[in-house]
């Protein structure tokens, strides 16, 4: 054993001795086999990092576990211990905080997590990361293993400690949901994949390079609010960006392009798998979603993150983690992006040469360039102004020290009283919810990100950060159009009226020259409501005053609609009156056309789409079709011709 000078060790005497089965109980953080197991007494005692070496001799270990107690001084303090064997693989033993252990000092005795059950591994040191706290290490123990274990105990292990992990995991997860209710926190943890995975695999996943940095539990994020106990910029910083925010009425105080135009421009959540390459599959979120809104049209790509991996990386080193979404998105701009099909993603390898990507590609995106902001803190205004004007970013979040996990930029919100989510803790089922209308939170930004982890039955793949003096800013990239494709050209993007307010919808970019001549230069801000017009830099709608009165329509002379109209409010024909269709019209969602006893509908050569009509009364009622007029009903209603009233269809059309 090695005596590092940050150590205090009065003494570390080692002696082994059996001791017989020890009795089960429900702890699946105590170390336990129904076989011996031996003990190593020591007196550890530090409030620094360091490790301990272990002799060259130490045999090969089925479970690790140690004793003593953690001081932890406030709710900064935090001690991860870690095991790490020949290969430099490590091993979490023990991980506390006051999210987990919500107490002054943390006693434990046998307490092993991933050490629980191993294979094939040989302790080379002991790794003690302290902040903020007191350690005291009194003993640790072990279960003596083989270096080559046959096929059937392998399997007998690795099923033991899935099952064991799982435990370890939810017992931590109602830890966690615990101390948030209590505490006001309103994100809901769950048993996610990403938590289930080793900490070695983790750590990838998230960006960290540090074995010391303190997650704060991002990695058992389901749903709600996560809020980072982050400590990159001073709290001078944060005051000063809270304050303005404060005063900042320039935006509105929510954004998300899953729901613009009445539609999710987002194409599905993709799975990273245990790799580091959330920076390609970020690029790629983007590009994805910016082909979608560039051409106005639900297109859906699924492009391929492998290319990014294989080909837009420095040669010089082949580690995923090396890569930058700016990059990334620079390697699109200038030499386009396959499908999936043609270079699907390799999640077992991170070295697949570029060579390998397959020349019989279905498609090849790219775009004019990349813009950035490469402030080290960025007003939320700044970020909103972006995210509003260029689509989805690139952008990363940080977990404290970490290099940070980049993500898709997506939307925005302010919280709100009665924002939450119900989460399971030891006392059971509650609401967590900000209940306090003095809450300090209220009225502050909280970002939406579309994460690369995957969807399952406890997430959207979607995380909502609350980041106070939110450096997100920091490479923020987005996209420059025009966008090209093999399948698409400027004359693929839809330019649309949706909702029939007169204002047109043709996505990100310049309006189309291939509109027609009536459409206004403004594009619509939003085109699934007929009573909003054009949006401002702000994110603020223009009302329609015209459409927004709601104003019966009633038919009491011989009328003619003769030009391309849409009808917002229920039209109702009196008797005797002739309501005479020659152009196209139509009825927005649920609109009714009402005839009354003795009225007439003619259907000359126009069309009614969309259209309910009702009876108000049937004797002489007469609807006619000529000129090759056409009716569209309403999807899934019957077009009704009761007693009493005349169809006179000599030549037209009934859908």
């Amino acid at each position: 054993m090695k005596n590092p000078p940050c150590f205090s060790i009065v003494c570390f005497i080692v002696f082994f001795f059996s001791i017989g089965q020890i009795k089960a109980d429900d702890n699946p953080f105590r170390l336990m086999s129904k076989n011996s197991f031996q003990r190593m007494d020591a007196d550890i005692q530090t409030s620094h990092t360091d490790s301990v070496l272990f002799d060259s001799s130490f045999p090969y270990v089925e479970g690790f576990s140690i004793s003593g107690h953690i001081v932890q001084r406030d709710e900064n303090s935090f001690v991860r211990i870690l095991l790490e064997d020949e290969s430099e693989g490590c091993y979490t033993i023990l991980e506390s905080s006051q999210l987990y252990n919500e107490v002054d000092t943390f006693f434990f005795d046998c307490y092993c997590e991933e050490t629980h059950t191993l294979l094939d591994v040989r302790p080379t040191k002991l790794k003690i990361y302290v902040n903020n706290a007191q350690v005291l290490i009194s003993e640790m123990q072990f279960i003596s293993g083989n270096k080559k274990v046959t096929r059937a105990r392998k399997l007998t292990l690795s099923n033991e400690k899935a099952i064991n992990k799982r435990r370890q995991m939810e017992n931590i997860v109602e830890r966690i949901n615990s101390y948030n209710y209590k505490h006001k926190f309103i994100w809901r943890a769950d048993t996610t994949s990403l938590a289930l995975l080793p900490w070695d695999k983790r750590k990838k996943i998230l960006g960290i390079t540090n074995d010391g940095v303190d997650t704060g539990g991002i990695e058992y994020y389901a749903e709600g609010i996560f809020e980072m106990r982050s400590r990159i910029i001073s709290d001078e910083e944060k005051d000063s960006i809270w304050n303005s925010e404060l005063t900042s009425t320039l935006f509105v105080d929510e954004f998300d392009w899953r729901n613009r135009h009445g539609k999710n421009w987002m194409t599905s959540v993709k799975y990273q798998g245990a790799t580091n390459a959330c920076w390609a599959f970020s690029a790629v979120g983007v590009t994805e979603a910016l082909v979608n809104l560039y051409y106005n049209r639900l297109i859906n790509l699924d492009l391929s993150e492998q290319e990014l991996v294989s080909c837009s990386r420095s040669t010089t080193n082949s580690s995923m983690v090396t890569g930058s979404y700016r990059n990334a998105l620079n390697w699109i701009a200038n030499n386009g992006i396959v499908d999936e099909g043609a270079f699907p993603f390799d999640y077992q390898n991170d070295t697949v040469p570029c060579s390998d990507m397959s020349n019989d590609y279905t498609e090849l995106v790219s775009f004019d360039s990349t813009g950035r902001n490469s402030q080290m803190s960025v007003h939320p205004d700044t970020i909103k102004r972006y995210l509003i004007k260029y689509g989805p970013m690139s952008t990363n979040y940080r977990v404290n020290g970490s290099s940070g996990h980049a993500v898709v930029l997506t939307g925005f919100d302010k919280l709100k009283l009665g924002d939450g989510v119900i989460v399971s803790t030891r006392e059971g089922r509650v609401e967590n919810i900000i209940s306090d209308p003095n809450d300090p939170r209220i009225g502050k930004t909280y970002w939406i990100c579309k994460n690369s982890y995957g969807t399952n039955s406890y997430s959207d793949g979607y995380i909502k950060l609350f980041l106070p003096g939110y450096d997100g800013g920091r490479g923020m990239c987005f996209i420059r159009t025009p966008m090209t494709t093999l399948h698409y050209t400027n004359d693929s993007i839809i330019c649309e009226d949706f909702d029939g307010d007169g204002y047109y919808n043709w996505g990100i970019g310049p309006k189309p020259v291939h509109c027609p001549s009536w459409v206004p230069d403004i594009p619509d801000g939003d085109d699934s409501d007929y009573t909003k017009g054009p949006m401002d830099e702000y994110g603020y709608l223009a009302d329609i005053p015209s459409m927004i009165s709601d104003s019966t329509i009633y038919i009491t002379q011989d009328t003619e609609w003769g030009v391309r109209k849409y009808v917002y409010h229920n039209v109702y024909v009196n008797e005797g009156k002739t309501l005479r269709i020659t152009n196209d019209v139509n009825f927005y969602r649920g609109v009714t056309l009402n005839l009354a006893a003795g009225s007439t509908l003619v259907v000359d050569g126009g069309s009614l789409t969309d259209v309910t009509i009702n009876y108000t009364g049937t004797t002489g009622t007469l609807i006619q079709f000529l000129n090759n007029g056409s009716i569209n009903h309403m999807s899934y209603q019957d077009f009704v011709v009761p007693l009493g009233v005349t169809l006179d269809f000599n030549y037209g059309k009934i859908e």
